[in-house]
């Protein structure tokens, strides 16, 4: 997903304001934050017409979800658990069926990119309808 520049720029002001060194960010964090952040698209009411700044605001969400989860990806905590191995037989079993962070991040990363795609069909239609 395509993030503007100076929104990135931004994302990343107010992030080093808590962290100065992105790369310290923890796993559990970085998930929770974006998660927290992607459900703030998702959870919103549904109405028939959505306000252009309503459009704009989840458009945002998403690509602040987006980045943190690239942020999250280049930190020392995920690299650590995307490259572990499993010690016992449930986690064997886990990374056989591919429930692995990888695949985590992968997936979330797929429908995030499909937001605003969806946003706008969705946005479209209730001006329509």
């Amino acid at each position: 997903m395509a993030i503007p520049q100076e929104l990135e720029d931004g994302f990343k002001t107010l992030a080093t304001k808590l962290y100065p060194d992105l790369s310290t960010i923890s796993l559990h964090l970085g998930i929770d934050t974006a998660v927290y952040h992607f459900n703030k698209l998702t959870k919103t009411p549904d109405r028939q017409q959505q306000s252009e700044i309503r459009y704009l605001v989840a458009i945002i969400n998403i690509m602040k979800a987006a980045w943190i989860l690239r942020i999250v990806r280049t930190s020392h905590d995920y690299q650590i658990v995307a490259n572990y191995a499993p010690l016992d037989a449930f986690e064997e079993q886990m990374d056989r069926w591919g429930l692995t962070v990888q695949r985590f991040f992968d997936k979330f990363e797929n429908v995030i990119s499909h937001l605003p795609n969806k946003t706008m069909e969705s946005r479209t239609w209730s001006y329509i309808l």
